[in-house]
């Protein structure tokens, strides 16, 4: 990981697709989806954190009775605040949504 990112994983008990649409639905809630991909279970977010703006890449992966997501975030500071930031915003929403 280099200076300005963060990453982290969740795992949530449901299928890829519903987990797909609930997450873009919460990520509209905190910022915009700039991309998403429905065949490679992908998105691109953007967020806000103070005046920087945070690019999250999201990526899901199918597992046993649920779901993986991982989220890699990158801000203009270089202790990564603005990408944890980011993250931390979009997983509070999934969790009021999910």
């Amino acid at each position: 990981m280099g200076l300005g990112e963060s990453s982290r994983e969740l795992f949530v008990e449901d299928n890829i697709k519903k987990v797909l649409a609930i997450l873009e639905k919460a990520i509209n809630k905190v910022g915009s989806v700039i991309e998403s991909n429905k065949k490679t279970y992908t998105l691109i977010a953007q967020t806000r954190y103070g005046l920087q703006t945070v690019k999250i890449r999201i990526s899901l992966v199918p597992k046993d009775t649920g779901t993986i997501i991982n989220f890699n975030g990158a801000s203009d500071d270089i202790w990564g605040a603005g990408a944890r930031k980011g993250i931390d915003k979009i997983i509070n929403e999934l969790n009021t949504l999910l």
